[in-house]
């Protein structure tokens, strides 16, 4: 593509911006009406302020725009994987979906549908869709870059007079080539006309825009812009070559195709619409009927003028009858009766050669007709049948195994694709099993590695593995900031959800966010203050799963696995007590857990210096004291310790003369070593 080539995805082209505005009104594709010509053209250069020199996908860097149509604007790319390579010519196309679609999902599913289908029709008269997707909430289609003219300019520059048949043959014959395979392949193009026609510089042409406004049509009431000041009944083609059953608003058809190719080849010979750029309807009206064009044989002009009758039973609809009546051999009588008496003498010739060869040949015809046997065997084998025997097939083959690859790669790919499906969609597993849908494209691609269909497909997949990835972790992100430790019976916790993300990437490196960091610290943190075991067995469990990498939860991991086996004993233990179950203390666990927590009641109880306070610490080891045994070996130290405080505080109180204060003092003394000895006998015994 050119600067010549100012629209290669969308119509009218920039240059043609120019030229008369009937012109370009008349070619322009109708998606309902939704904003006038000027609109359009506002609404592209405000969004190429916006996309020039931007990177989609990491790849394609836009470097200008090219064209605008109905619902897309199309800009020239360079690819920077391919400059990386040193390619020399690196462009592709993009198209953008306009702004104004980006809030109607519809209309950008049904473009990303029909792009694959696009990408499906593997024909060379066809452009080539190389990839699309959504980067930043724009939808995207990457294409060949063409490099030539659209037809409406090929017929511009051959006024007044038309192409010459000769000319004109060579790029209909092209075009019925790619018609015919899209109509084989249950595409109908339903936006025909020049301008979505590009001849490149070699003589190929290639069709675009294939089936987009015919799906953007059948799904028109849903994702249409709102527009209620610009409503027209006509939507999703090109008015001046719609057919009158197309304009009336029936479903597109072979149909349509062929009439809009009938008045594209007029056109071509002739340089002129067959019916003045009016449509169909109109002309018919105005009973307009096209005459016959200056460079069109007038063998050749019958089926022609037939494909542009406005009635559809007197109409060609078959367009393999107009390729025939242009391209069949018309030959003289004359010429016909020397042909025929040439051959007679040649054939009495040949015949007395051939008497010595003939046992040759019916020997090679015998083997010929064993490999024809065996080939076709092999065509008419299913995937199923044709796979295990692909390494077996011998060098020899009358047909190349790379033929017979050519031949089944529809049916080997839509073969894979459905067992990946079944895959994806098993549901008796909570996710899909990506190692064995990745091992299957691997299979496959080692057959066809240059396939587009596959790197769509490997592409879906990816995405559908990365968003199960996302959802997984966010699921387990939103439980450890919530502080959600606990099991579940019901599979949502925070281990499950774990263990079903290393199943689904088992190389997935889980890494906690800052807010689940901070909840671990104060949950920790107050499990540790209150000595709550059950808590601190279910934060050791945590921490060691989720966080034994972070160097903020280090220290405090480390002190609770020097006392797990501790912590787990009291945490049994006091799960038992509230299940009323009968449970032995266990002292041993006990002595370790709590070893810390009485040393540091000591040391406070120690550096008291008023009574009071010491009360309260009394109140607070008697709280203690209603889950552990009174012989509990760090109650005991720890009440020894208050009665000796008590003692020296009641002689200070007896030095100062408050005796009565002494004495209240002095009976709180003696009552805790009345349970100290209690415990003590009790142990002894």
């Amino acid at each position: 593509m050119d600067d010549a080539n100012k629209d290669q995805a969308a119509s009218p082209n920039t240059k043609a911006e120019n030229k008369t505005a009937s012109s370009t009104a008349s070619d322009k594709t109708v998606v309902n009406n939704t904003e006038t010509a000027t609109s359009k053209k506002t609404n592209a250069r405000s969004n190429k302020e916006q996309v020039i020199n931007r990177v989609i996908k990491k790849r394609y860097q836009i470097e200008d725009l090219v064209g605008h149509g109905g619902m897309c604007d199309v800009y020239r790319a360079k690819d920077l994987l391919l400059e990386a390579a040193g390619d020399s010519q690196p462009y592709v196309a993009i198209k953008l979906l306009q702004k104004e679609f980006h809030d109607q999902p519809d209309a950008a599913r049904i473009l990303i549908r029909e792009a694959r289908k696009t990408q499906r029709l593997s024909h060379p008269n066809i452009i080539r869709v190389h990839d699309f997707g959504v980067d930043q909430e724009d939808y995207y289609l990457v294409m060949e870059w063409l490099d030539g003219q659209t037809l409406d300019e090929v017929i511009k520059s051959h006024r007044p007079n038309g192409l010459t048949f000769k000319s004109s043959l060579a790029l209909l014959t092209q075009l019925t080539s790619a018609l015919r395979y899209a109509h084989q392949n249950g595409v109908v193009h339903a936006d025909l006309k020049p301008g979505n026609i590009m001849l490149s510089r070699d003589g190929t042409i290639k069709i675009f825009d294939f089936g987009v406004s015919r799906a953007l049509n059948l799904n028109a009431d849903q994702y249409a812009a709102d527009k209620p000041e610009e409503t027209s009944p006509v939507s999703g083609f090109t008015p001046t070559y719609a057919s009158p059953e197309l304009l009336d608003g029936a479903a597109p058809s072979i149909a349509d195709d062929v009439f809009a190719f009938s008045c594209i080849a007029y056109e071509l010979l002739s340089s002129k619409h067959p019916f003045n750029r009016k449509t169909a309807n109109q002309a018919a009206k105005e009973n307009i009927t096209p005459s016959k064009p200056k460079h069109a044989p007038l063998l050749r002009w019958g089926k022609l003028k037939r494909g542009l009758n406005f009635n559809l039973k007197q109409r060609v609809t078959d367009l393999d009858q107009i390729e025939k009546s242009l391209t069949q051999s018309f030959l003289k009588p004359s010429l016909s009766v020397i042909a025929i008496v040439g051959v007679a003498g040649a054939l009495s010739y040949g015949f007395q050669q051939m008497d010595g060869q003939l046992k040759h040949s019916q020997q090679e015809l015998s083997r010929l007709q064993r490999e024809n046997s065996a080939n076709q065997d092999l065509v008419s084998l299913s995937p199923q049948q044709f796979l295990p025997m692909l390494n077996t097939i011998p060098a020899k083959q009358h047909v190349p195994k790379q033929a017979l690859l050519r031949d089944k790669q529809r049916l080997v790919i839509d073969f894979y694709e459905k067992q990946i499906d079944d895959l994806l969609n098993n549901r008796q597993n909570a996710y899909p099993d990506y190692y064995a849908t990745q091992s299957l494209l691997q299979e496959v691609n080692r057959i066809y590695p240059d396939s587009y269909s596959l790197a769509l497909i490997a592409e879906d997949v990816n995405q559908g593995w990365m968003g199960t990835v996302e959802a997984l972790v966010q699921r387990l992100d939103l439980h450890l900031e919530q502080g959600r430790y606990q099991h579940s019976e019901d599979g949502d916790d925070v281990y499950t959800i774990y263990q079903d993300l290393l199943q689904v990437r088992t190389d997935y490196q889980f890494a906690p966010n800052e807010k689940s960091e901070q909840v671990f610290t104060q949950l920790f943190d107050k499990a540790a203050d209150q000595l709550d075991v059950v808590a601190l067995a279910q934060m050791i469990e945590t921490g060691e799963t989720f966080f034994a990498n972070s160097e903020q939860q280090q220290e405090r991991i480390a002190r609770a696995l020097e006392l797990k086996t501790a912590i787990a004993a009291m945490a049994s233990y006091k799960q038992a007590i509230a299940d009323e179950q009968e449970a032995e203390f266990p002292y041993q666990a006990a002595e370790v857990f709590y070893q810390n927590h009485f040393s540091q009641l000591q040391e406070r109880i120690n550096g008291l210096t008023r009574v009071k306070t010491l009360d309260k610490m009394a109140k607070e080891v008697d709280s203690m004291a209603k889950d552990l045994p009174d012989d509990f070996s760090h109650l005991v130290e720890t009440r020894q310790t208050m009665a000796n405080k008590y003692l020296r505080f009641s002689d200070y109180l007896l030095k100062k003369r408050r005796t009565k204060e002494a004495g209240a003092v002095m009976k709180k003394a003696q009552d805790l070593m009345t349970k100290v000895q209690n415990a003590r006998v009790a142990d002894n015994a």
